[in-house]
């Protein structure tokens, strides 16, 4: 069986994040000044072979 595993990947809160504070600033020069505190992460997918749900979550 095949199965999907999705995985975000982001920066703690604590740790400045350039990448979502230039697309925060590039809001405003869009006139969409209501979006702030934007934060830039990674979603990662991948597709796990095993013989069950179970063996597929302890790999």
């Amino acid at each position: 069986m095949k199965f999907i595993a999705e995985i975000n990947v982001m920066p703690l809160k604590e740790i400045l994040d350039p990448q979502g504070k230039a697309v925060t600033g590039s809001m405003k020069n869009l006139n969409l000044s209501e979006i702030s505190n934007i934060r830039i992460g990674k979603h990662i997918t991948l597709e796990i072979t095993s013989e069950s749900e179970e063996a597929a979550r302890e790999k």
